[in-house]
């Protein structure tokens, strides 16, 4: 992104490596509020189309947030991923308003299918929403940014891998204890049904942590009874600076690796020439820095190579680091976004607003058990499906898919192995599935409006699940 390209690149040109201070983070939350000042296009087009797109929902996404102790400007997070737009489709295919993922909706039990999509709902993705920004504060410190960070942004979960690998090889006498006075080491009765985690999580600390420090051994784990003392270690190092000195590392050591210290295998036909023009290195660096003394290189042979020319190094690091982009970012978006909001009064445009919807069920199916169908002798199983077809046209003329549901009823998994004297049953619905343009027709609704209220439903004239809740206008 140009926000943190122009920071790097600074940094990059004066040393060949990138620093996450405070600096860093201010040049990128001002170039986001350059981004989006007032009267420019993002401005309108996004921070306040926005709010405008979020007012029908505003009510019940505070509740919502309110309800998991979110602090209220998060639910702005909207704003930063999407300008709440129901049909936003990131590259990497996150979709609706709060930008969700395929593997996040599975994980908070979210419908995503070709016809109905959840994740486009604003309550749904609102709560979906909340619900991760709560167990991403607990898990990560109770930090908000990083919080934050972890809704967007694949890094914070491999900085907790390394906190785990780094607590797994510290010795007890590595570990701290944790006071309250100078002399006063905390101890901690263990309540009754109560396990390590429950301690971990109510001193935000580490089971690996309490076992070391109180020599507790992996398969007495199970054993402890309650009451038992348990010495508690000091809290985990789980901080927004923490993560980002650690992210910071990771990079620095990444250039290190792949751009300053570069290595080449040689194949067949090459020569020391064509090797430093491909890699844009000067041909008499390479003979130095891998003492040849002449030019005479064999296949499998391993050079190290230079560092590519200045500029070219730039393009290469920024290119490198592409993938810590949102991580980095992201926080300066949607906090300079939060100040405009705040600045310009923006936040009137979603008061005073209430529901504009109500709901309604689809109503459950009726069934009918139809007569069963006794196999006769050298029938295929086509005539089973004309069978139903001849005695039950109503019914089965709001099945277009009859065959497979008699295989699916009856376990038939091969056509061909139906045999005399099996015993064929069959229940169908007698009324046909609502869609939402039936709805629409039904009640004298717009279906456009109708459709505008549930966006999780791909196709106006797909037929509608039971039970399924639906809104409707006013």
């Amino acid at each position: 992104m140009a926000s943190i390209g122009e920071t790097f690149k600074q940094q990059i040109q004066s040393g060949d490596t990138i620093t996450l201070n405070e600096n860093t983070r201010h040049a990128i939350h001002k170039y986001w509020q350059h981004e989006y000042h007032t009267g420019g296009i993002n401005y309108k087009e996004g921070i306040v189309a926005g709010l405008e797109r979020m007012e029908p929902w505003i009510t019940e996404i505070k509740e919502i947030f309110t309800n998991y102790e979110i602090p209220q400007e998060y639910i702005y997070l909207a704003i930063a991923e999407s300008h709440f737009d129901m049909d936003a489709i990131s590259h990497k295919a996150a979709v609706g308003p709060y930008q969700i993922i395929p593997k996040t909706a599975l994980r908070y039990g979210l419908t995503v299918t070709n016809t109905y999509d959840e994740r486009r709902d604003p309550i749904k993705s609102a709560k979906l929403c909340a619900k991760h920004l709560r167990d991403s504060y607990e898990n990560f410190g109770n930090d908000w940014r990083l919080a934050l960070m972890d809704y967007n942004g694949g890094y914070t979960n491999k900085y907790i891998e390394h906190i785990i690998d780094m607590e797994e090889q510290m010795r007890p006498d590595d570990i701290e204890k944790q006071r309250d006075t100078d002399d006063n080491v905390i101890t901690f009765n263990l309540p009754k049904e109560k396990t390590l985690g429950y301690v971990a999580n109510k001193f935000n600390t580490s089971i690996t942590r309490l076992k070391k420090i109180n020599d507790i051994k992996d398969e007495d784990v199970r054993k402890l009874s309650p009451g038992t003392k348990l010495i508690i270690p000091t809290k985990r190092e789980i901080t927004f600076d923490a993560f980002n000195r650690w992210l910071e590392n990771e990079i620095n050591q990444k250039i290190e690796n792949e751009i300053m210290h570069r290595n080449y295998t040689v194949v067949h036909g090459d020569i020391l020439g064509t090797i430093a023009k491909a890699n844009d290195v000067d041909y008499q660096e390479i003979k130095k820095i891998n003492n040849l003394t002449s030019d005479n290189i064999t296949p499998n042979q391993k050079l190290k190579l230079p560092p590519p020319n200045p500029s070219k190094r730039v393009r290469e690091i920024l290119k490198l680091i592409s993938s810590y982009h949102e991580n980095i970012n992201y926080p300066g978006k949607f906090f300079a976004i939060n100040d405009i909001i705040e600045q310009e009064n923006l936040s009137q445009i979603l008061e005073g607003t209430k529901k504009k919807y109500k709901e309604m069920k689809i109503p459950k199916m009726e069934m009918a058990t139809l007569h069963p169908y006794t196999v006769q002798k050298g029938n295929i199983f086509s005539n089973i499906v004309q069978f139903y077809k001849d005695r039950y046209p109503k019914y089965t003329a709001l099945h277009p898919n009859l065959a497979q549901l008699i295989k699916e009823q009856n376990n038939i998994s091969n056509e061909g192995k139906i045999r005399a004297g099996q015993k064929i049953k069959l229940s169908l619905s007698v009324n046909k599935s609502s869609t939402l343009s039936d709805i629409a027709q039904q009640y004298n609704y717009d279906i456009n409006q109708l459709a505008q209220l549930n966006p999780a439903i791909l196709d106006n004239n797909i037929p509608l699940t039971e039970f399924m809740t639906l809104r409707t206008p006013l």
